[in-house]
């Protein structure tokens, strides 16, 4: 008899979760990934799946880049040294691109 597996939790449900992991419980997720699921016509992740996938998103090191957010702000508002959007995407998490002028984060390998 084969045993039995979870599926892949899609990535728009994975998106959901760690875009809402701060500010909502894993109970909370799990309701909400639970009705977006239901909505796309997926499977609904359990609630040990949703909590697995809060806590590796919690655990993301955000000073891991070098750069803070302040630092970003400054180059955005003062230095004109990056676009706005540079900005947004760094506060949702995305990895800085390397400016001319700007603060950025040190080089692998130096």
């Amino acid at each position: 008899m084969p045993t039995a597996a979870a599926p892949r939790i899609d990535r728009r449900l994975l998106r959901l979760i760690e875009r809402r992991a701060g500010s909502h419980t894993a109970a909370e997720l799990t309701r909400l990934a639970g009705d977006f699921a239901n909505t796309l016509g997926l499977v609904r992740p359990s609630y040990q799946q949703v909590r697995v996938i809060r806590l590796r998103y919690e655990a993301k090191p955000r000073a891991a880049t070098g750069v803070s957010t302040l630092a970003v702000a400054c180059d955005v508002f003062f230095w004109n040294a990056r676009p706005a959007y540079d900005l947004v995407n760094y506060l949702a998490g995305d990895p800085l691109p390397y400016r001319i002028g700007a603060v950025n984060a040190p080089r692998r390998g130096s």
